[in-house]
């Protein structure tokens, strides 16, 4: 197995391993995780909802779209997380 890299200017700001969002694979790999996203889950039927901040990508996604320079951007995670923070932004003001 590859070490762990620091995310760089070629990959989604949002991409980060599963636990650790500051620490990316640069390679596909089910242990990167889309952080634009978040998931709730219930681990019963009834019960509380458990929200994870991330989910897991696709390896053929991060080799089409999130490893790659110029191609992350137009993805819709990404451009509606952006869209989350600036209207966050806004309206903390």
């Amino acid at each position: 197995m590859r070490e762990l890299d620091r995310p760089t200017e070629n990959q989604c700001p949002f991409l980060g391993c599963f636990r650790d969002k500051a620490t990316v694979y640069s390679y596909p790999t089910r242990l990167n995780h889309c952080y634009a996203q978040e998931s709730v889950k219930r681990r019963f039927k009834i019960g509380p909802r458990v929200v994870h901040p991330s989910v897991p990508v696709d390896t053929d996604r991060q080799k089409t779209k999130c490893l790659v320079s110029g191609k992350w951007e137009a993805c819709p995670y990404y451009q509606n997380k952006m869209k989350r923070d600036v209207q966050g932004r806004a309206g903390g003001r």
